[in-house]
Parts: structure tokens; sequence; C-alpha cells
């Protein structure tokens, strides 16, 4: 697998989510239902939102690839302490080989997801901790310079996705719950009302300004790459 930087990581990303985002603006223009406005705007949440994830963790790989002494550091004490644990039990398999030296990416990812998926985390405060972990300096301080109100956007995104992917009665009170975060911006909060609809949700304009809270969702999915990736 070829070798990738954390810029053209971003850049990746940036052009990714300008691609959904032109979808959507260019649909938004045309005499759409209530109803399709709605889905295409849940469609284009779910793309951003993906494409988010995937930034995140092709992020964290990069950043162990160049370099990964926190991370070995961790493997190691953990292949001393526990080879049982699941990252290292997989790292185990290449310790014979000089671990410091021979952390591909491709090696990262095996350890971290042999089943080829992204590398999730389950919240910003497991993000901060895998980062604290994980990585070495610089990169560990720009995962965990993230504000308040990139975590609360952070929460959102997979809240509203969890949502939309599973349509669970957990998933609804989870995100109903999320959604209500201060840290969010007043743009983004839903008021005393439930979000029954979250294609409705993500199409409105609060304030006209502002534009379509999907398009704010997206601007600070911008400013959350910016924090991750200066």
């Amino acid at each position: 697998m070829r070798t990738r930087n954390p810029s053209s990581i971003k850049s990746d990303f940036l052009s990714g989510l300008q691609d959904v985002e032109e979808a959507y603006v260019s649909m938004a223009g045309a005499a759409l239902s209530t109803t399709n406005s709605n889905l295409m705007a849940e469609y284009t949440f779910l793309g951003a939102s993906v494409l988010l994830e995937g930034f995140i963790s092709d992020l964290f790989i990069a950043y162990i690839n160049r370099d990964n002494s926190a991370f070995v550091n961790y493997l190691t004490g953990h292949m001393k302490i526990d080879t049982s644990g699941p990252y290292a039990k997989r790292a185990k398999n290449i310790a014979s080989i000089d671990i410091t030296s021979h952390l591909s990416q491709d090696s990262i990812r095996n350890i971290l997801d042999p089943n080829g998926y992204n590398v999730s985390f389950g919240s910003s405060d497991d993000l901060k901790e895998k980062a604290g972990i994980w990585l070495a300096q610089p990169y560990q301080e720009y995962i965990q310079a993230i504000t308040p109100v990139n975590s609360a956007v952070f929460e959102a995104f997979k809240a509203l996705r969890n949502f939309l992917a599973h349509r669970s009665a957990s998933a609804k009170r989870n995100m109903q719950n999320v959604l209500t975060d201060h840290n969010l911006p007043q743009v983004l909060r839903r008021g005393q009302n439930r979000v029954h609809s979250v294609g409705y949700y993500l199409d409105s304009r609060p304030n006209y300004r502002d534009g379509h809270r999907l398009e704010n969702y997206l601007a600070e999915s911008r400013i959350i790459a910016d924090v991750l990736c200066p």
C-alpha cells in the first residue's frame, strides 16, 4: 500500500466533502418535494459522516507511520504484560521482525483492525485517549487539541449517523440527548421539541443567514479537520 502523508489525507477528505456538498446544493435548488429534499439531506449527511470517519482513521495510521515510537512502546508493553490484548496479540505475529523499523501502514492497519475496516472511535474521549497512548508528539497534541465544541460536533455526527443507519430506539434516545449538548453550535442544537425527522432537521434553516443545518455540519467538519491536521 502506498504510504500517504497527513496533508494528502486531509486534502482528499476536503475534496470529497466538497463533492457531496455541491451535489446537495445543486439538488436543493431543484423543485423537489419536501420528502425528497429531506432524503437528500440524510444521504448527504451519511456521505459526509463516512468521509469524516475515514479521514480520522487514515490520519491516525499516517501519524503512527511517521513516528511509531509511542505506538511501539504501547505494543511492547502489552506484549510483556498481556499478550491476550487484541492489538498486542496481532502485533506479536510481527514482533520477531524488528517492530521498530517494520511498521508500514499496512502493518499498522493489520494490528488495529485485521478485517480491513476503518479504525473507529466510540467517542471524542476515546479519540483523545487513543491519541495519548498511540501517537508521538506533535501528533498527539493535534488530536488532544480538539475543543468542547469540536467534541460535541463529533458526537453529533456519530449519533445522527448511528440513528440513520439503525433506526433503533436506543440510537434515537442517544441522538436526542446529544443534540441538546450546550457545546454544540446553537444552529445545530435541537430545541425543546424532539427531532422526529432527521432529514427535516438537517434540511431546515433555524436562522436564514446561517444556511441549512447540514451545511453547518459540513463547515464544522472542516474545522475539525484543521484542528486534527494543522
